[in-house]
């Protein structure tokens, strides 16, 4: 990734990358045909957390749906390591539906998987620390979701202009709250960015 993308990015609220990561996340699910209710189910909610001034609230929304995380702890828990109750999870009430979870999150394509644990991080990093002059426990998720997108070749990154709107300058870094429907209108609109 050049500087220059990067410097950009820096003064892209962490709503404003997440939203970017989202932007990336639909265009793989296009891409790959996946056509999973789940997946399309998913995305919506995880866009939820761009029209909320409730900071946070999203947490369990993003690890209970990374790849990465949760088929370790499913893994753990057939072992017999850990008991379903122990694991602690909060969008899951039984272990029906974190079978259920685990089957969704481990058909998924690549790289969807590691897109959505960089999702993971990039919403959830600097959840309970300061975001400094630019959020680097942000940014460099967001770097490295791009680098994952680029390397798989599948599809052209959205540009970063899409989501410029969203400052850093805002809300103590995270921006400030917005529709999805605000990144729509500027992918059909690019004039008007």
């Amino acid at each position: 990734m050049r500087t220059e993308e990067i410097n950009r990015l820096k003064s892209v609220s962490i709503r404003g990358r997440i939203a970017y990561g989202l932007l990336c996340l639909e265009n793989l699910n296009s891409k790959l045909n996946n056509d999973q209710p789940e997946l399309e189910q998913l995305i919506n909610n995880l866009w939820r957390t761009m029209n909320s001034d409730n900071l946070g609230w999203w947490q369990n929304e993003y690890i209970e749906n990374n790849p990465k995380t949760m088929i370790a702890d499913y893994e753990l828990m057939i072992s017999g390591n850990v008991a379903f109750e122990q694991i602690g999870l909060e969008t899951i009430k039984t272990k029906t539906e974190f079978i259920e979870r685990i089957a969704f999150l481990k058909q998924l394509k690549n790289p969807i998987p590691e897109v959505l644990d960089k999702l993971c991080d990039i919403a959830n990093q600097n959840i309970s620390a300061g975001t400094g002059e630019f959020s680097e426990l942000t940014l460099n998720p967001t770097i490295e979701l791009i680098e994952i997108i680029e390397g798989a070749n599948l599809i052209t990154l959205p540009k970063i202009d899409i989501v410029e709107f969203s400052k850093f300058s805002e809300n103590n870094g995270w921006g400030d709250s917005f529709e999805r429907q605000t990144v729509e209108q500027r992918i059909k609109n690019p004039d008007n960015n």
